[in-house]
Formats: structure tokens, sequence, C-alpha cells
């Protein structure tokens, strides 16, 4: 079965050429922050997931001087958190652990919810994610401050 699934992924568009069109330096820029993430994890001594969020900054002054307009958000216990001038955030993974990539999946799925009006307010826009889920695109949203009483009304 899994053979099979890897098969049928090679014959899916992986982004239509709106999408590509859009948000096409977002794309390359999420593709490009995986591909350096790759090269720097490769060149570290110390490939524990402890050394690598350790030495995160020194990655993203790597980042800065390769993707000028790139701004780091910050970076939590398996993915880091990117910005460019649009109003798009570029969640990645940075440790290739399967918790990350269910991170990205799920934040994907619940993106795929704001559809649907009564989930709209309560998670950011899912826009793209990698084939295998190493980053995903979502809108930009400011952070929940104050008064949860909307959203824990959500959850009685």
């Amino acid at each position: 079965m899994k053979l099979i699934l890897e098969n049928w992924k090679k014959f899916i568009v992986e982004v239509s050429q709106q999408e590509q069109s859009y948000f096409g330096d977002t794309i390359k820029i999420a593709n490009q922050i995986i591909e350096e993430l790759d090269k720097w994890k490769a060149g570290l001594q110390d490939k524990s997931h402890d050394s690598i969020k350790k030495n995160m900054n020194q990655f993203v002054e790597i980042l800065k001087q390769k993707i000028p307009n790139l701004t780091f958000l910050g970076a939590g216990m398996f993915r880091a958190a990117f910005s460019t001038d649009k109003d798009l955030i570029i969640k990645v993974d940075y440790t290739n652990d399967n918790v990350a990539k269910e991170q990205n999946e799920s934040d994907a799925a619940m993106g795929r919810l704001t559809e649907d009006p009564k989930f709209s307010y309560l998670f950011a826009k899912s826009y793209l994610s990698h084939k295998d889920s190493r980053w995903v695109i979502l809108e930009k949203v400011k952070p929940l401050t104050g008064n949860y009483s909307k959203f824990n009304e959500f959850f009685k």
C-alpha cells in the first residue's frame, strides 16, 4: 500500500500555475529555507535536536544573508517560523521529526476549516504545504491576547 501511495504522489501536480503565480516567491523561499537548513545541519558536528535548537540563531544569520526580506519570528520545539514581505508565515520543520511533520499537517488541516464561518476566526488560513510536510504556508494572524472568552466558548 505504501508503495502505491509513493508512486501515486509522482503524478500529482504539486502547485498549480495560479498558486505559483500568487505565492511564487514564498514557495521559492520556503524551499530555499529547507535546502539551506539541510546544508547547515550537514555541517554540524552535533546533530542532536538540542544542538540544532540551541544554534538556530546561527542558521538564521546565514538565511538573512541569502534571503534579505526574510524575518525570523521564532522557534518552538520542532519548528521555526519565518515571514516575508507578504502577509504570510512559513513554518518549517527543522528536526525532520514526525512530530513536526504532523504539526505541519495539522496546521494545514485546521487552516482548511477557515472555509466554514463557524471556524474562520479560530484558525489561521492554510494555503500550501510541502509535499513531505517540511513546511506549511499560513496567513499571518495576530496572537490571542486579553479576553479569551470567545475562544473558550467554542470549546464548551
